[in-house]
């Protein structure tokens, strides 16, 4: 093999495993996270929690709802009786609230 084949194939190389490199470290910065919103979302019993009926561990698996926000929508609604939008929507924040509005019902 030639100087310049061997120069050639070691830069080849190099780039190859620079690529491989990047790749390999967006994947491991991606994925804890994305497998922890897909765990979290498996664990989910229905495709719509009823905020008037559920328990705050369930409340705390919607995203952007963690155990303290969970607590504080239960102890509105045993304060105030049934919810609705309205009173839940401030509780969370409006970011939060357009994210969970799917997946969230208010019937008795």
């Amino acid at each position: 093999m030639r100087r310049w084949e061997k120069i050639a194939l070691a830069v080849s190389l190099s780039a190859l495993s620079l690529c491989l490199l990047f790749a390999l470290l967006r994947v491991a910065c991606e994925s804890p996270a994305k497998i922890g919103v897909i765990e979290k979302w498996q664990a989910l019993p229905e495709p719509r929690i009823n905020l008037n009926r559920a328990e705050p561990a369930e409340i705390a698996l919607l995203p952007g709802i963690g155990e303290k926000r969970a607590k504080e929508i239960v102890r509105k609604r045993e304060e105030k009786g049934p919810l609705s939008a309205p009173d839940v929507a401030p509780l969370i924040g409006a970011k939060t609230f357009k994210k969970v509005e799917n997946y969230i019902s208010f019937s008795d």
